[in-house]
């Protein structure tokens, strides 16, 4: 299959998708499938049989018999768009405070984006207008405040799993 990546956008920023542990925990993988990824697969398959496996041993060690493959999952869905469902959304990673490190906050709606989007000043501002200016509509300035901030992610929340797992097998444990 050929694909062509995403071209970078007018701003000259690459598009980013964003596989989000919800989509990557529907694919998931039996013991079984990777026995026979690694014993029957072509030549590249038996060459990644010991990286699946680990991602099997810690699985097991959590008393889990299914096998979750989030890099599986975001290769599969950067070489076929088709098999998630993205949708454009606004996000933001926290780097500057340790309880919450590498957190990702995700928003969709306009009232998710405000916290994202619109500097807590500027909340406050447009609130005491609120209070101050009889009228003054609030949301709607807080609307248009986030809506300044363009959307920077496809997110996708949701997969194919059957059809990745048919691929999936396909390819590697064809022997």
């Amino acid at each position: 299959m050929t694909r062509r990546l995403r071209p970078a956008s007018s701003t000259g920023v690459l598009p980013i998708d964003l596989v989000t542990l919800d989509a990557f925990r529907q694919f998931t993988l039996e013991p079984a499938d990777l026995e026979t990824v690694g014993t029957r697969g072509p030549a590249v398959a038996r060459l990644l049989a010991p990286a699946f496996g680990s991602y099997l041993e810690v699985k097991e060690a959590a008393n889990r018999t299914d096998v979750t493959m989030p890099d599986v999952v975001a290769v599969m869905y950067a070489l076929d768009r088709t098999l998630g469902r993205g949708r454009s959304g606004l996000v933001r990673v926290i780097t500057d405070s340790s309880p919450a490190l590498g957190q990702t906050i995700m928003g969709f709606d306009p009232w998710e984006r405000v916290s994202l989007a619109v500097p807590r000043a500027e909340v406050s501002r447009l609130a005491a207008r609120r209070h101050a200016e009889p009228g003054f509509d609030s949301d709607a300035a807080l609307d248009a405040a986030a809506a300044r901030v363009p959307d920077n992610a496809d997110v996708v929340l949701e997969v194919d799993p059957a059809r990745m797992r048919s691929l999936f097998m396909e390819a590697l444990a064809r022997g």
